[in-house]
Protein backbone atom coordinates (compact mmCIF):
# COMPACT_ATOMS: atom_id res chain seq x y z
CA UNK A 1 0.00 0.00 0.00
CA UNK A 2 1.51 3.11 -1.00
CA UNK A 3 1.14 6.25 1.40
CA UNK A 4 0.07 9.63 -0.11
CA UNK A 5 3.11 12.26 -0.29
CA UNK A 6 2.56 14.73 2.23
CA UNK A 7 6.02 17.03 1.41
CA UNK A 8 4.71 20.63 0.94
CA UNK A 9 7.51 21.44 -1.77
CA UNK A 10 9.44 19.40 -4.28
CA UNK A 11 12.25 17.44 -2.88
CA UNK A 12 16.18 17.14 -4.02
CA UNK A 13 18.89 15.42 -3.93
CA UNK A 14 21.24 17.10 -1.77
CA UNK A 15 24.85 16.96 -0.42
CA UNK A 16 26.34 19.48 1.52
CA UNK A 17 28.13 19.99 5.14
CA UNK A 18 25.43 21.21 7.72
CA UNK A 19 25.80 22.40 11.46
CA UNK A 20 23.26 20.83 13.81
CA UNK A 21 22.54 22.93 17.19
CA UNK A 22 20.39 21.12 19.93
CA UNK A 23 18.20 23.95 22.02
CA UNK A 24 18.31 22.50 25.24
CA UNK A 25 21.94 21.29 25.38
CA UNK A 26 23.76 23.69 23.04
CA UNK A 27 25.69 21.20 21.86
CA UNK A 28 26.54 21.09 17.77
CA UNK A 29 26.94 18.21 15.64
CA UNK A 30 28.30 17.32 12.18
CA UNK A 31 26.81 16.19 9.25
CA UNK A 32 25.64 16.39 5.79
CA UNK A 33 22.73 16.62 3.91
CA UNK A 34 20.51 14.00 1.99
CA UNK A 35 17.90 16.00 0.67
CA UNK A 36 16.42 19.04 0.87
CA UNK A 37 13.17 21.05 0.05
CA UNK A 38 12.20 24.71 0.90
CA UNK A 39 10.72 23.21 3.83
CA UNK A 40 12.73 20.58 5.19
CA UNK A 41 15.58 18.21 5.05
CA UNK A 42 16.71 15.02 5.45
CA UNK A 43 20.06 15.10 7.27
CA UNK A 44 23.16 12.06 7.90
CA UNK A 45 24.57 13.25 11.23
CA UNK A 46 27.69 11.98 12.62
CA UNK A 47 26.57 11.47 16.51
CA UNK A 48 25.33 8.62 18.59
CA UNK A 49 21.58 8.77 19.00
CA UNK A 50 20.57 11.76 21.27
CA UNK A 51 18.78 13.81 19.06
CA UNK A 52 14.57 12.77 19.46
CA UNK A 53 11.78 13.64 17.21
CA UNK A 54 9.81 16.87 18.36
CA UNK A 55 13.11 18.45 19.62
CA UNK A 56 13.61 22.10 18.49
CA UNK A 57 17.30 22.42 16.94
CA UNK A 58 19.03 25.31 14.26
CA UNK A 59 20.20 24.20 11.27
CA UNK A 60 23.03 25.66 8.89
CA UNK A 61 23.82 24.54 5.49
CA UNK A 62 27.36 25.09 3.84
CA UNK A 63 25.89 25.94 0.79
CA UNK A 64 29.44 26.69 -1.00
CA UNK A 65 33.08 25.93 -0.60
CA UNK A 66 33.26 29.71 0.79
CA UNK A 67 30.44 28.32 3.83
CA UNK A 68 33.22 26.05 5.68
CA UNK A 69 32.67 27.70 8.64
CA UNK A 70 28.65 28.64 9.54
CA UNK A 71 27.95 32.03 11.63
CA UNK A 72 25.17 31.32 14.66
CA UNK A 73 22.94 34.53 12.67
CA UNK A 74 22.93 31.92 9.70
CA UNK A 75 21.76 29.20 11.71
CA UNK A 76 17.54 28.54 10.79
CA UNK A 77 15.17 27.56 12.98
CA UNK A 78 14.08 23.18 12.55
CA UNK A 79 12.22 20.73 14.07
CA UNK A 80 12.95 16.93 14.32
CA UNK A 81 10.09 15.18 12.61
CA UNK A 82 11.91 11.60 12.81
CA UNK A 83 14.87 10.11 13.65
CA UNK A 84 16.57 6.81 12.84
CA UNK A 85 19.89 5.36 14.22
CA UNK A 86 21.69 3.62 11.60
CA UNK A 87 25.72 2.63 11.66
CA UNK A 88 26.64 5.09 14.86
CA UNK A 89 25.54 8.00 12.74
CA UNK A 90 21.72 9.52 12.33
CA UNK A 91 19.43 10.06 9.30
CA UNK A 92 16.62 13.00 10.70
CA UNK A 93 14.05 14.22 9.25
CA UNK A 94 13.76 18.35 9.73
CA UNK A 95 11.15 20.56 9.29
CA UNK A 96 11.99 24.38 9.01
CA UNK A 97 10.07 26.49 11.01
CA UNK A 98 9.86 28.61 8.00
CA UNK A 99 10.70 28.17 4.01
CA UNK A 100 14.01 28.23 3.23
CA UNK A 101 14.55 28.07 -0.66
CA UNK A 102 17.35 26.21 -2.48
CA UNK A 103 20.14 28.30 -2.78
CA UNK A 104 23.11 28.39 -5.77
CA UNK A 105 25.73 26.04 -4.51
CA UNK A 106 29.14 27.21 -6.57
Amino acid sequence: MQHPDRRQDPRFTLTRPVKLQCHGSGRYYGGQTHNYSASGALLVVDAPPRLLAGQRVRLGIAWNQRDTLLRSDQLVEATIIRNLAVDGRQHIAVQFEQRVPLRATA
